[in-house]
């Protein structure tokens, strides 16, 4: 046997057996299986061209398949469905058998982007909470009992943080429309799981500190 050809099947032989046994990579392994058997069977190289066919292409979809039902199930696990979309948006929409692999890439490049976006524009929700010293040093100042000669200090101290949150807030949301237009800070987010393990409070506690919020930048 030609020695080149040689090394080829143990080459092939090598990538295939580098997926076997892996429950996370059953696409790559039965894809690197089809080229291994692709080229065992050649008595000559000169055969492997016809042989192989399309086989690398797909060889291509089934690693990016593979990766992407890790990460969707990985992502789901960790109750972060924002960063799920784009694994989830790939399974669905991959071209399985597609003529140029340069046009999988592309389609997959472009989800990946998308998804950016969608994780920078949640990020902005981390603001309720970066804003949280203001909002206590404001209940501080509210409820403190001040003799009537520091009132008007008082008072002062109360609008200068409530204009630090709302201009916060007004900061935000221009930051956040340079991702994506007319985009408006909403509360609900701060619930779900991805934001709710940020905050080491009690829910009772964040629904008040929500309520305050919201009387501030709507007063």
């Amino acid at each position: 046997m030609d020695k080149i050809l040689e090394d080829y099947k143990a080459y092939y032989n090598a990538r295939m057996k580098r997926f076997e046994g892996n429950p996370m990579y059953k696409n790559s392994y039965a894809s690197e299986k089809a080229i291994y058997e692709a080229i065992a069977g050649c008595k000559e190289l000169s055969e492997f061209k016809d042989r192989l066919g399309n086989l690398n292409i797909k060889n291509a979809v089934a690693l990016i398949k593979d990766q992407a039902k890790a990460r969707k199930e990985n992502f789901l696990k960790m109750k972060e469905v924002i960063r799920a979309k784009c694994p989830i948006e790939i399974l669905a929409n991959i071209n399985e058998d597609p003529d140029n692999i340069n046009d999988v890439i592309e389609f997959v490049n472009e989800v990946n982007q998308k998804n950016i976006v969608d994780i920078s524009i949640d990020g902005f929700t981390d603001i309720f909470y970066d804003n949280f010293k203001l909002l206590e040093d404001l209940q501080v100042y509210e409820e403190a009992d001040v003799p009537s000669k520091w009132k008007s200090t008082r008072q002062q101290s109360i609008e200068r943080d409530e204009s630090a949150v709302k201009k916060s807030y007004k900061m935000n949301e221009d930051s956040a429309r340079q991702w994506k237009e007319g985009w408006t800070f909403v509360y609900e987010p701060i619930g779900e799981h991805r934001h709710r393990r940020k905050i080491p409070l009690p829910s009772e506690s964040i629904k008040k500190r929500i309520e305050q919020t919201k009387k501030i930048r709507e007063g």
